[in-house]
Parts: C-alpha cells; sequence; structure tokens
C-alpha cells in the first residue's frame, strides 16, 4: 500500500536537495507563461524564503509532499499577525500526475489537524486560497464556488514583453513626462536597494508617505493583503531590500521636498527573467497630474540605459487590484497584457472542515 509523508519544510537544511521540489512548483504556479526548466535556475533566495517561518505581518508554515518517499505535493498555510487575523489563508500543489487521488483533501486535512493540534486554529473562523486563470487546474475555481467559496478579491497580473519597447521611444516619452511634471513642481529621484540616505526627505517622511498611498490602494477584504502598513511592515520592506534581490524605486516629491508617491522594480535572484513592478502610488491630494505614469516610464526608462541584466528580462510585470482601472488603464498605455488573474477565495472554516471530512 502506497504511504503518504508529510515533512515540514523547516526541519530540512537549506540545501536539502528535496527543496528544488518546491522551488521549481512554486515558480511554475506563479509563472505558467514562462517556458523555463526552472530546475536549472538558481533558488537560494527562494530557499531562504521557506525556511523564514515567522515574519511582521504573518505565521508560515510549509511541508513536502510525498508519496512513497517520492516528493509530489507542496504545502503552505499562513496566518496573519496584523489585519484579517481570522482568516487561514494556503497554497497547495500537487504534481500533474499524482492529482485525482485525494492528495489535495488529505494534504489540506494533514495540515488542518496540525494547526489544530497546535492550538493555531482558536482565533481562525475563515478559510483562504488564491485560485489562478492560468497556473491552478482549470476546473479549480468553478469547484470551489460549488462548495461555497466567495471570489473577495481579483489581482491582475500583467506583463510587458520588453523586447518589444524602442529604447529611443521610451527616453523621448519619458523626458516629455518628466518635463511635463516639473512644469508642475515636481521632481524625481532613484533610490538603489534601499539607500535611504539618499532621500531628499527623512526617512520617517518617506515611510509615512508609503504607509498613506499603500493604504489607499483597493483593498477588498482579501487574506493576502493588509489593509494597515505600520512602521514594523516598514522595517521588514527594508531589511527584505538586501536579501540578495536588487530594488530600484523612484520617489516624486513636491516643491518642498515632500515626498508625494514612489514605485519600485525589483531583480530577483531566483528569476532573472522577470523584471517586477511593485506599489505604484500617489498621494490623493497630487492625484490628477500624471505622477502615477511618470513614475513607472522613467523608471523602466533609467532600467533600460542602465541596467545591462536588462538584456535578460523577459517580462515587466505587475499585479493590481482588479477593481484599480485607473491603474490598469496606465499599464494599457504602457503595453502591458494581462497574463492572467488571481483569485482569492474564501468559505467559513467550519465549513471547509466539514467537506475535508
Amino acid at each position: 500500500m502506497s504511504s503518504i509523508q508529510f515533512v515540514s519544510v523547516a526541519e530540512l537544511s537549506v540545501t536539502d536537495p528535496r527543496l528544488t521540489f518546491i522551488t521549481v512548483a512554486r515558480r511554475q504556479m506563479r509563472l505558467p507563461y514562462l517556458d523555463i526548466d526552472w530546475s536549472q535556475e538558481p533558488d537560494a533566495s527562494l530557499r531562504k524564503w521557506l525556511m523564514n517561518t515567522s515574519t511582521h505581518t504573518h505565521q508560515h508554515y510549509h511541508w513536502l509532499v510525498s508519496k512513497d518517499n517520492i516528493p509530489v505535493g507542496w504545502l503552505h498555510l499562513r496566518t496573519n499577525n496584523i489585519t484579517d487575523r481570522h482568516i487561514l489563508s494556503a497554497d497547495i500543489y500537487i504534481d500533474p500526475d499524482y492529482r485525482r487521488q485525494g492528495l489535495a483533501r488529505q494534504t489540506l486535512r494533514f495540515g488542518l489537524n496540525w494547526l489544530a493540534d497546535h492550538d493555531l486554529l482558536t482565533d481562525i473562523t475563515r478559510f483562504h486560497v488564491d485560485v489562478s486563470s492560468a497556473g491552478s487546474p482549470p476546473a479549480l475555481r468553478e469547484h470551489l464556488l460549488n462548495l461555497g467559496f466567495e471570489i473577495t478579491y481579483t489581482n491582475r497580473q500583467s506583463g510587458a514583453k520588453i523586447q518589444r519597447y524602442d529604447l529611443d521611444e521610451i527616453k523621448q516619452k519619458a523626458q516629455r513626462l518628466q518635463d511635463s511634471a516639473e512644469s508642475k513642481g515636481y521632481h524625481f529621484q532613484m533610490i538603489e536597494n534601499g539607500n535611504l540616505d539618499q532621500l531628499f526627505c527623512s526617512a520617517d517622511d518617506f515611510f509615512k508617505m508609503r504607509q498613506t498611498t499603500w493604504n489607499l490602494m483597493p483593498t477588498e477584504d482579501a487574506g493576502s493583503e493588509e489593509e494597515i502598513y505600520d512602521n514594523a511592515m516598514n522595517e521588514e520592506w527594508y531589511k527584505s531590500i538586501h536579501d540578495g534581490d536588487m530594488a530600484v524605486m523612484i520617489v516624486s516629491y513636491d516643491q518642498e521636498d515632500h515626498p508625494v508617491g514612489l514605485s519600485e522594480a525589483w531583480f530577483s535572484v531566483d528569476n532573472p527573467y522577470i523584471l517586477s513592478q511593485y506599489d505604484t502610488g500617489v498621494i490623493s491630494e497630487h492625484w490628477g497630474n500624471q505622477l502615477g505614469i511618470t513614475m513607472k516610464t522613467l523608471l523602466l526608462n533609467h532600467l533600460l540605459q542602465n541596467y545591462p541584466q536588462m538584456s535578460k528580462v523577459q517580462y515587466w510585470n505587475t499585479g493590481n487590484a482588479g477593481s484599480n482601472e485607473h491603474m490598469i488603464r496606465i499599464n494599457n498605455v504602457l503595453q502591458y497584457q494581462e497574463l492572467y488573474n488571481q483569485y482569492c477565495m474564501e468559505v467559513d472554516l467550519d465549513q471547509m472542515v466539514q467537506y475535508l471530512g
């Protein structure tokens, strides 16, 4: 008879070869449109992430799922430390060759029982899972809807193919947008790898602006989104920049050097084929001045002109709320195309436990 084993990732060494299964599966799930043999790519940063069980915002629990000692799946459960404390979030992956054997249900049952045995479900009332329109089994979303799950948030993942851009055209467009912004009293600054000593403002003013712009973003009730961005999250973000990846940030200021907006781009050491754009935001008093599209265009031009690693990048990616029509319009102008939607789905925990049996 076949046997199923669940091994806590926290009990493994960061160099354990079995972790390769997880790091490959995770990238396949999130980047199904890239034709890359992830088993041949670096994964040190992902391995370190798997070992980090506690952050300011979340507690993480990872298990490697094996059948007859062959890795066949991965389970990631996450509880929230700030907002949405009542939600348990789950990521689960089962190798396609081992699906339709009840392994997903057995794995989730194991995870929930483990949390219950360790008194970690006391305040949990909702169960959350993300379903991708590209990386998840095609029928999964409809199956979950039939079970009573609700879609609470839709994250639109978009990408622009770097090779399509004409460098001279982007340079000219960036200059036009910058000239227009400067005529209104704004100016911009590039910051690499969180070197906040270079800021035209104090670090406190910068973090306050970053917190304000984050909390202005659409916050549909999703377990994967924090509705409050506090100082501890600022510190965690700052430290994460020095974790092997490279971050380049553009900050916009008003005439008195008050920070009013920012946008970030990240190069991942584990995935040189994607340039990720994050957290473009502007304080509401300065909306309507095209600062969002100006910052993203200036940042793209800066990277294309100055960073040799851009030659390996295939996609310039970003994600935003499906309800954020303003940012979607900006992304359309920048030649982004929708890659897939990520549906955040929730159900009462009791109902999930009953289904698992």
